[in-house]
């Protein structure tokens, strides 16, 4: 006679969590988002390292608390006045790198400050983790630049 477990275990989904490796990420998002993603929180370990990655921005160019999302990210990436923009890298760089912060927040975190977010798994959840540890290398390069 055995017990009855109340909810069917998904193997499939707990290896797929197993692939994402602490070292894969940047340190920063290693706590609270990567807590929430082996406990299949996905939306919300997005939500958090977004979060992050939009206050480390803050904290790097020194922008208002009331700034926030995509209207930050224009600013702090702006092509001729943003303090994370290269006066070395062409304008279509600096734009891109201005656009790509600016949709990272727009569609992995703005979503979630309002709603639920309901992903398709572990997968969906990794791939946007990752985006967010690549991110914040940018920030971290940018930051090491304005510091030397």
């Amino acid at each position: 006679m055995g017990l009855e477990a109340d909810a069917k275990v998904d193997l499939e989904e707990i290896r797929i969590r197993a692939l994402l490796k602490d070292e894969m990420l940047h340190p920063s998002l290693r706590g609270e988002p990567l807590s929430r993603f082996r406990n299949g929180r996905y939306g919300n370990a997005v939500f958090e390292a977004m979060k992050i990655v939009e206050v480390e921005v803050r904290g790097a160019t020194g922008r208002r608390e009331d700034e926030y999302g995509v209207v930050l990210m224009q600013a702090a990436f702006n092509e001729s006045s943003g303090r994370l923009s290269r006066d070395t890298e062409g304008i279509p760089s600096r734009r891109a790198l201005q656009n790509l912060f600016a949709g990272a927040l727009g569609c992995f975190k703005n979503p979630d400050s309002h709603t639920e977010r309901v992903m398709s798994g572990p997968m969906e959840a990794m791939e946007e983790l990752l985006l967010a540890s690549r991110l914040m290398r940018f920030v971290d390069e940018r930051r090491a630049r304005l510091a030397g």
